[in-house]
């Protein structure tokens, strides 16, 4: 049997789901398939096909009629040292970005995170001196594009390789964005300074950025005016002016209860007979929406033909079409356009009670890479007002303040 032995460094927290147990951190489960799926992705790029021998089931009439392709390797992890763990309490705080443990009020049912200081061991064994030869020459690539544990398409799990068979990769300082070119056509980046900046600040900047592009931020209050709509919201308006986004469609279609006068009435009453397009859900889909303050409601979103056991409606949840990774000194917006696909042109019912509700569809079409583009040059120009009354660079919020020191770039 062959061996290939790496290191990794760990670049951000990882959401576990056995987050005490020792040596908790990648699991050959969750790995191998990527991987696997992965190595087939480099081979159709490169228009060749996988030798029969590679796989579990080496006779192809075996493999027909199966989606997912097992490939006849073993990988394995060893972790090192005592990990970082926070529970998302006040002392050892989880980024805002994860919000699973909202309404757990049993600290011991709480999701934590787990961060190696340490380097991770992998070590992956094979009898197919090629097949671990052609794992070798992509290993580094794939860590580059791939995430691990709940939240990882918002940066959480990220890791990138020190080293490769006792050969040292100087991964501070490593090109990681000339990586990812090589598998996406287009994305977004930011470049810190340095690998100690960008596992400082990433995550806190992923959702400060993403929040902007998708339901944007309301932190205003008596003394200050800090408003910015959701960019999605803005770039639908101008993109599709003879619809009305879901936010719209929500207040104008919906009735409420209004705390202060306790009468059961829409948001916004003019008439709009603009057709209604959910333009949000082109992000990653929501289950439900919650109003406060003045309105009080919750609306679930319900899919079309989707019914639990007991009859009720429920939603698909559809994942974000961007991948947000952290890869060395890079902070990479990474396209899933397959993920994108999923939700286009689907129909979905605003509801919150039975007789209050009403049917939306999400855009038939969507051009992501115009999307991202534009929404580049929206958050680099710090003085254009973004729904409110003034630009980022006149924010007052710390967190809002922090969004006007960064610049993204495309590729």
């Amino acid at each position: 049997m062959f061996k290939l032995q790496c290191k990794l460094k760990q670049q951000t927290p990882m959401l576990h789901f056995q987050p005490d147990e020792t040596g908790a951190c990648l699991r050959g489960t969750e790995v191998k398939p990527k991987l696997d799926k992965f190595i087939r992705k480099c081979f159709q790029i490169q228009d060749n096909i996988i030798p029969d021998q590679w796989y579990l089931e080496t006779k192809k009439e075996s493999r027909e009629g199966k989606s997912v392709f097992a490939l006849n390797y073993q990988i394995r992890f060893e972790t090192s040292g005592t990990p970082e763990i926070n529970d998302g309490s006040k002392e050892r705080p989880i980024n805002k970005s994860f919000f699973g443990n909202q309404g757990v009020k049993d600290p011991s049912m709480w999701k934590k995170t787990v961060l190696y200081h340490e380097s991770i061991n992998m070590t992956i064994l094979c009898f197919i001196p090629d097949l671990l030869e052609y794992i070798k020459n992509h290993i580094e690539d794939f860590f580059v594009i791939y995430n691990f544990g709940t939240r990882q398409t918002k940066g959480f799990g990220a890791f990138v390789l020190s080293e490769i068979n006792g050969e040292q990769i100087d991964y501070k300082k490593k090109d990681y964005l000339s990586i990812a070119k090589k598998y996406f056509s287009y994305g977004l980046y930011h470049e810190y300074k340095n690998i100690d900046e960008a596992k400082k600040y990433a995550l806190e900047d992923i959702r400060i950025i993403y929040g902007l592009m998708k339901s944007g931020f309301n932190l205003s209050d008596q003394k200050k005016e800090d408003y910015f709509k959701g960019y999605i919201f803005r770039y639908f308006y101008q993109k599709y002016p003879d619809y009305m986004n879901d936010k719209k469609f929500i207040k104008t279609h919906l009735k409420f209860k209004n705390c202060n006068t306790e009468k059961i009435e829409k948001i916004e009453k003019e008439k709009d007979n603009r057709e209604g397009i959910y333009c949000r859900a082109v992000l990653g889909l929501a289950q439900k929406y919650e109003y406060k303050n003045l309105y009080e409601g919750t609306v679930e979103v319900v899919g079309e033909s989707q019914k639990t056991e007991n009859g009720s409606m429920v939603v698909e949840r559809f994942p974000s079409p961007i991948l947000w990774t952290l890869a060395g000194k890079y902070l990479l917006a990474l396209p899933a356009e397959e993920a994108l696909s999923l939700i286009l042109n689907q129909k979905f019912c605003f509801q919150i009670s039975d007789n209050n509700k009403a049917t939306i569809k999400t855009p038939e079409e969507f051009n992501f890479k115009d999307f991202l583009y534009e929404f580049q040059k929206d958050f680099n120009d710090k003085e254009l007002h973004k729904g409110g009354e003034k630009g980022l660079k006149d924010a007052e919020n710390v967190m809002l303040m922090r969004a006007g020191s960064l610049e993204l770039k495309n590729f």
